[in-house]
């Protein structure tokens, strides 16, 4: 399954926690490309085994870093 990033807080949250883009690829298993894809909104969505990597590194809920698959466009 893919799910859309949100480049905005995933580099807010990285920064928060004083990690670059390298490193928070190395911590979740990455390769950088795919950490500077993902902030820089190459890639338009990304796997969700490789988001929960993102936000397990992060200490994040998937749900904060990432648009679950769906959510726009829903009415109540």
């Amino acid at each position: 399954m893919y799910i859309k990033p949100c480049p905005e807080k995933i580099r807010a949250a990285r920064r928060k926690q004083g990690l670059s883009a390298y490193a928070l690829a190395m911590k979740a298993g990455l390769d950088k490309k795919a950490i500077y894809r993902i902030e820089s909104k190459e890639s338009l969505r990304t796997h969700s085994l490789r988001a929960q990597a993102i936000a397990d590194a992060l200490g994040c809920p998937v749900e904060e870093l990432f648009d679950a698959p769906g959510k726009k466009g829903k009415t109540a």
